[in-house]
């Protein structure tokens, strides 16, 4: 599936808002411009010991996900149950830790090759897929700080397929008020 048969793009913001008590909070928003009435979306909360706890939107518009008649007609499968906390496109954790994925279609050279597609991030150290990073960081850090180095321990990659490969950018933000955009383009961070 290419983006445009979602429907739209989506748009992410993070902003310091004055509070009542003289201090300041963190607001995050998020859109969603996908066509979204034949789609599963879920709510998933993630408890696992030892690692912080998130709650999490997760669409199944993904190509790796069931669509929404066959989640429909058959339920939910017990291996979709597993995935879903790797599908997260927003995540949000006990710490206040804030992440979202956004994805854009992807430039190609000439050839047809992706300019942006993610091969590997760091060479020689745990590969994940780009999908993963968003659960490591939200259970395992606390701060923008915190996942911004604790991404060196990765080697993130993305799909090489010129159809489905996305130039993928990451918002993150704390309740201090730290936030970044965080970009994987030509195997770098």
């Amino acid at each position: 599936k290419r983006q445009d048969d979602w429907g739209g793009k989506c748009s992410a913001v993070a902003k310091l808002i004055d509070n009542n008590e003289g201090g300041q909070d963190m607001i995050i928003g998020r859109n969603m411009d996908l066509t979204l009435s034949n789609k599963s979306a879920y709510i998933v909360r993630t408890a696992v010991p030892n690692k912080k706890k998130t709650v999490g939107l997760a669409y199944s518009h993904r190509d790796y996900a069931p669509n929404y008649n066959d989640a429909l007609k058959n339920g939910l499968t017990g291996d979709f149950e597993k995935l879903l906390p790797f599908l997260m496109d927003d995540i949000l954790n006990e710490d206040g830790l804030y992440m979202e994925i956004n994805m854009r279609e992807p430039e190609t050279w000439p050839d047809g090759t992706p300019k942006y597609a993610s091969s590997g991030t760091n060479p020689g150290k745990e590969r994940i897929y780009v999908f993963s990073i968003m659960r490591y960081i939200e259970e395992s850090c606390s701060t923008v700080s915190e996942a911004i180095e604790y991404l060196d321990n990765f080697d993130i990659y993305t799909p090489q397929n010129p159809v489905t490969s996305w130039n993928y950018g990451f918002m993150i933000a704390d309740p201090s008020g730290h936030y970044a955009v965080i970009e994987l383009i030509n195997n770098e961070i």
